[in-house]
């Protein structure tokens, strides 16, 4: 039986709208958080918090930059902005004892929420960041897609189960 180990990111790239990079940075990608609300009544013993199915909190991405560049300038901009992060994240495979690399693609888009130029200080990075409002997300592991979410055009497919299907069958859409 084949067994991946998922060990690190051995080394990663973001562009913006397909150019190659986008400055020297660090990135906080996206939490899918599901909408909730707390069920309680007769029947059940106490409270509990239930998802509503395909109906997403708000998602973050995030770039921390180590100065002011013209790539967190240009992303303040009140327009949508396209970026994929591509990894290569280190893999122990315990069958064939060996350590591999396999992709990660990471496609956000989405609206500046927040640009925060950082602090000015003699001999160190500002700190500066970027947060956007992400409308829509994909991941795709080894080229192969396991999340789908587009806020904008209801969808919400996670490892192959499109969660929006039904609701857009009630809707008549």
């Amino acid at each position: 039986m084949i067994q991946k180990q998922y060990d690190k990111m051995a080394a990663f790239i973001l562009r913006k709208s397909g150019e190659i990079s986008v400055g020297v940075a660090d990135v906080t990608l996206p939490k899918i958080s599901y909408m909730t609300d707390t069920v309680s009544g007769a029947g059940l013993a106490g409270e509990i918090e239930t998802p509503t199915m395909g109906q997403l909190s708000s998602m973050e991405f995030g770039i921390n930059w180590r100065t002011i560049n013209k790539d967190l300038l240009n992303l303040a901009a009140p327009n949508f902005h396209s970026l994929e992060f591509r990894g290569a994240q280190q893999v122990l495979d315990s069958e064939h004892e060996e350590l591999v690399i396999e992709s990660v693609r990471i496609v956000v888009r989405g609206l500046p929420k927040e640009t925060d130029l950082g602090k000015g200080q003699t001999a160190a990075k500002t700190d500066s960041s970027t947060t956007l409002e992400c409308t829509y997300l994909k991941v795709d592991v080894d080229d192969s897609t396991i999340i789908e979410i587009d806020k904008l055009n209801g969808i919400c497919n996670i490892g192959g189960t499109d969660y929006w299907e039904a609701i857009r069958k009630a809707l008549g859409l």
